[in-house]
């Protein structure tokens, strides 16, 4: 993202690289340990399975992969 990005708006780049962490540190753990965890461990769910967080952060990978190799895509310059 850095090499798209002009010069003079790599600052804004980086901040909102950084508001996105500090918001996936916050949530993350939340959404993943307190709700998913228990929701597929607990006696009574639907059907028992542990790996639910981590299924869930490969689908949100591959969401984020998808949405960053589209805007990449587009401001990529074709070179002839």
């Amino acid at each position: 993202m850095a090499g798209v990005i002009p010069a003079n708006a790599q600052g804004e780049l980086q901040g909102g690289f950084t508001s996105l962490m500090s918001f996936t540190s916050i949530f993350g753990p939340l959404l993943m340990n307190i709700v998913l965890f228990p929701y597929f461990t607990q006696p009574g769910t639907p059907f028992y399975f542990p790996g639910a967080a981590m299924f869930v952060g490969a689908v949100f990978c591959l969401i984020a992969s998808l949405i960053a190799r589209t805007a990449l895509k587009k401001n990529i310059p074709v070179t002839t």
